[in-house]
């Protein structure tokens, strides 16, 4: 009688530690599966706060001229062209440039050049996460031609006449479809790679229309913060100041602020094969798109 209690007992303790070991069999199995999900999460949720590289509002430098409350932009100007063949950009002021913002913070406060297309799902991604190259082009062919377009058309041109190929995993349009994009429209530029000395880069700016810089806060973070590569267009270089006007796309405060030049050249992404893109002229006559207007909801200065 006492050995059959102890086999019972025995059996029961054989099927309590079976129980456990598979317990913790389990769990062990699981925490791995755990974590790939936590971490995809978390991607996930950085992506939808917007590559937007800066979106979220970083604090102005304690120099120089920048003002960290939002601009008035005034009214958009009635700026038209001049010239021969190869239009004069000279009398081009702050009040003609475009500057379209990328992203939801701006478009939900109706900030002037936001617009709907930030919620618009592309190739896969939001445009917030990934249009901050597509805006400044947006504004180049807005301010340079007598035609207007949206940074989603100009997504949607660019995609269908280069092989820009965005997807789910890279939106992201690289220099050589600007580039080509911009040339069909008219707009003649060339890719440079980061000058040797500040000066030089600052007589390709001043000799420039405009142009289109990569800034990364891991080259200098006086001005850009968390930044590991973003497109922002620059205009109006000021000799007297050493100024120019910054089209900063992620970032509402950022946007239609007069900064130091040398912010730029400071922060140009090394790490890429091209620094920036420069605009040195447009042919009106060779402009194949001639789109005109603005057919979503946007904040029209």
């Amino acid at each position: 009688m006492r050995s059959d209690n102890y086999n019972r007992r025995r059996r029961r303790e054989r099927r309590q530690n079976f129980g456990s070991s598979l317990f913790r069999l389990i769990v062990i199995l699981l925490i791995p599966v755990y974590i790939v999900l936590l971490l995809r999460d978390i991607r996930n949720e950085q992506a939808d706060n917007d590559t937007q590289i800066t979106e979220e509002v970083t604090p102005a430098p304690s120099s120089g001229p920048i003002d960290n409350t939002p601009p008035d932009t005034g009214t958009l100007g009635s700026y038209t062209p001049s010239g021969g063949t190869y239009a004069s950009y000279e009398d081009l002021a702050e009040n003609d440039i475009y500057t379209f913002l990328q992203g939801p913070v701006a478009w939900n406060s109706k900030v002037p050049f936001s617009g709907a297309w930030c919620e618009e799902v592309l190739g896969g991604q939001k445009f917030s996460v990934f249009g901050c190259g597509l805006c400044c082009i947006a504004n180049i062919y807005s301010t340079l031609t007598p035609f207007e377009c949206s940074p989603v058309d100009m997504f949607y041109y660019a995609r269908d006449m280069t092989e820009y190929s965005p997807s789910a995993n890279y939106g992201a349009i690289a220099w050589e479809y600007m580039q080509q994009t911009l040339q069909l429209t008219g707009i003649h530029s060339s890719l440079m790679k980061k000058d040797p000395a500040y000066e030089e880069f600052r007589q390709n700016v001043a000799n420039g229309i405009t142009a289109i810089a990569l800034v990364n806060s891991g080259d200098d973070s006086t001005y850009w913060k968390n930044v590991t590569g973003h497109y922002v267009n620059i205009w109006l270089y000021n000799s007297s100041d050493d100024t120019v006007l910054l089209a900063d796309s992620g970032n509402p405060y950022h946007n239609r602020q007069r900064i130091p030049l040398r912010y730029v050249y400071d922060a140009l992404k090394t790490s890429d094969a091209i620094q920036y893109l420069l605009v040195d002229s447009v042919d009106l006559a060779a402009n194949q798109w001639q789109h005109n207007g603005i057919g979503i909801e946007w904040t029209v200065p």
